[in-house]
């Protein structure tokens, strides 16, 4: 964030700004270059930070004077047509000519900026003088000043709320522009408190990743470049090997070159990661392929050929007599689609993403959708088999889904720091079948030069929501080296009623959540209904602190984590630790993993850790 030695902080980067998502209109880039150009070094300029969902336009921070949030709009004023109405429920807007409204209230989203930063992100601040460290400015570049000022000016809260003008601008006078820029200090004002904000306001990494290119390396290039001369491909990796990589770059190259492309998967979560990947391969057109989890899929297919009273059927058998839909459905989507009355236009390519997690019947069914001379890939890895499918992907089963030859190999795991890629590979041969077992291991020759904070925190039962919030907290305020963004933060459960309860812990304390479950059925609502709306609401570019099962959020990767795990009993229990605990990615700045356990079973595994705690009670009585 800084750009050289002594210089001023900057997030994002001044190199990318001209690259943001949501691009800086005119008004924010003057409000930038004369903020940038006149601030001391010490005020710290975050522009269009997330802040728990909010977005203001600019938040200035100096440790030792205080806080500025800035609003901008590139209006001009004209006093015949521009003053206060009210909208349809009775709310104060701007009005312009014919009644046009330009905006709900800057005014009002000032006040609101403000009252957030008190309340949540700055809790030190002294509760009866310390919102006196919060100013708010309201910036017209290009508005008449003196109207600027009629209009807004009596609208402000405090004394410390400004509107600023095109003459101001004009005069490059930052003392004008910002009055606070040259205040000798506040003493509610304290490092501590700037520490506190600054989680909130600095870029997350989901943001800066996504104006990056996807980087594929040789091996990978050539499988996402190329197909077979049969059009079936395999391919299998470690946890961290690119196998998702591979398959979101297939598939833009394929909507590059025309073809209609169905890219599959079994977790509805997955897809808005793997739409990203594609988006960053630079080619192609992410909204050129289809994107759906296979169940989804299947009801698109009843649909089409008139089976959805036979496909609500068997969902309803399934949940009242017992009957497996999983294998139900399928079977009738197959058959009704192999006999030659099947209206369906096939696709040139059909790619499946954890390809573990699919019955080979379900395979079976995609290949009819496929053209003759089609593509079809399939992506896996059985270390992750948390389902308990691998076991039905025999070498016979194999030959019978259109595969020859050997599988198609990326050996080494990009995406975990080193000191986990070990404790991941140790995790993998001592509590996972030795049979498909694929451990990650690092690339030949490279050196581990980022920073890692690996922690185990074993806790009892009762604690692990409690200690999971306190954890996550920790990582945000610690002082660690590198600032995290708090929307970087997820926290993974393998049980839904401890998610709802971190969840409502973290909501009780203003932090706004995103996750993939029920907190409450709403009365009347299928909850099966509203946790699907969540899952595909859910992903990592949300404003929000993500809280999510280990099942949704397989095949994705984080560089801040919280994995809580209270089942560790059965096979895909222990899969689905893995999953979780290779879910941590690596980054220049530093990736955290914390683990909250209250399994007996592995305690002796945590204690491998850098940084264990035994947080149980009664400690020295467990021997």
């Amino acid at each position: 964030m800084v750009d050289g030695p002594g210089a001023r902080v900057v997030s994002p980067k001044r190199s990318v700004l001209a690259a943001l998502r949501t691009p800086l209109t005119r008004g924010e880039w003057a409000t930038f270059q004369a903020l940038d150009s006149g601030l001391p070094p010490a005020w710290e300029i975050y522009v269009q930070p997330h802040l728990n969902g909010c977005r203001p336009d600019f938040v200035l921070l100096n440790p030792n004077v205080g806080i500025g949030v800035i609003e901008v709009k590139d209006w001009t004023l004209d006093a015949n047509s521009t003053r206060w109405g009210k909208n349809r429920f009775g709310a104060d807007v701007v009005v312009r000519q014919g009644g046009f409204l330009r905006d709900l209230n800057p005014v009002l989203q000032l006040r609101h900026y403000k009252r957030e930063i008190f309340d949540v992100y700055c809790p030190r601040l002294d509760a009866r003088y310390g919102l006196a460290v919060v100013g708010a400015g309201l910036f017209l570049p290009f508005a008449d000043e003196e109207q600027a000022q009629k209009l807004f000016g009596s609208r402000l809260s405090t004394a410390y709320d400004y509107v600023v003008g095109r003459q101001s601008f004009d005069a490059q006078d930052i003392a004008r522009i910002f009055p606070p820029a040259y205040s000798a200090g506040s003493r509610f004002m304290t490092a501590e408190t700037a520490d506190d904000l600054r989680s909130w306001l600095i870029e997350p990494d989901h943001a800066a990743e996504r104006r990056d290119r996807l980087r594929l390396d040789s091996n990978q290039r050539d499988l996402a470049s190329t197909r077979t001369a049969s059009g079936y491909r395999r391919i299998r990796g470690p946890a961290g090997s690119g196998k998702s990589a591979v398959l979101a770059a297939r598939a833009a190259r394929l909507s590059n070159e025309g073809k209609r492309t169905l890219v599959v998967s079994y977790n509805i979560t997955l897809l808005h990661y793997l739409r990203d990947l594609c988006s960053r391969a630079g080619i192609g057109r992410r909204n050129d392929v289809t994107w759906i989890n296979f169940h989804a899929l299947c009801k698109r297919l009843a649909i089409a050929l008139g089976l959805e009273s036979a496909y609500d059927a068997k969902w309803k058998d399934h949940f009242e007599l017992g009957f497996d839909a999983f294998v139900d459905i399928p079977r009738m989507l197959f058959d009704v689609v192999s006999s030659a009355k099947a209206p369906l236009r096939p696709y040139d390519a059909v790619l499946v993403d954890e390809g573990q997690d699919f019955d080979p019947l379900w395979w079976q069914l995609l290949r009819k959708l496929c053209r003759p001379d089609g593509e079809m890939v399939l992506v896996a890895d059985a270390t992750q088999d948390v389902y308990d499918k691998a076991r039905l992907w025999t070498d016979q089963a194999m030959i019978g889904a259109g595969f020859s030859g050997r599988w198609n190999e990326l050996p080494c795991s990009y995406r975990m720091p080193p000191p986990l890629l070990d404790l991941a590979a140790r995790f993998a041969h001592t509590f996972l079948p030795a049979d498909g077992l694929i451990a990650p291991a690092s690339p030949q020759g490279e050196l581990a030069t980022e920073p890692c904070h690996l922690r185990w925190v074993q806790v009892d039962s009762e604690a692990v929501p409690r200690t999971c919030v306190d954890e996550a907290l920790r990582l945000v305020t610690a002082k660690a080296g590198a600032a995290i963004a708090v929307t970087d933060l997820t926290v993974l459960v393998d049980r839904i009623d401890v998610g709802v309860d971190i969840v409502n812990i973290l909501n009780g304390r203003g932090i706004r959540t995103a996750e993939t479950f029920v907190l409450v059925n709403e009365a009347g609502k299928a909850a099966g209904s509203e946790e699907r709306r969540k899952k595909l609401a859910f992903w990592k570019g949300s404003p929000r602190v993500k809280v999510t099962t280990l099942h949704s959020y397989k095949g994705w990767e984080g560089r801040t984590l919280i994995v809580c795990l209270t089942r560790g009993r059965t096979q895909s229990d222990r899969a689905l630790i893995y999953s979780g605990l290779t879910r941590l990615k690596r980054h220049p700045a530093g990736s955290f993993l914390t683990v909250v356990c209250c399994l007996e079973s592995l305690c002796e595994f945590g204690v491998l850790w850098a940084n264990f705690s035994d947080r149980r009670e009664q400690t020295t009585s467990r021997g």
